[in-house]
């Protein structure tokens, strides 16, 4: 299997209905990505992510301030 984690949210959230709420999402750090992190907010939820390991600060602060550390 060559997807990782992170590819697949979308797919994940694309599974619940547009106007079924979903108010947070709760992943593991192999979801600690930008892309992750707009899927999650496109949906207007919060996103629970620890950050990964080796993860370094990130520039784009729009995103930032959304990262649990």
């Amino acid at each position: 299997n060559n997807v990782s984690d992170s590819q697949v949210l979308g797919d994940l959230l694309g599974q619940i209905p547009l106007d079924e709420r979903v108010d947070s999402v709760y992943t593991d750090g192999a979801y600690d990505t930008k892309c992750c992190r707009r899927v999650i907010s496109d949906r207007q939820a919060y996103a629970v992510i620890p950050p990964r390991k080796n993860a370094k600060p990130w520039k784009d602060t729009k995103v930032q301030i959304f990262r649990a550390e």
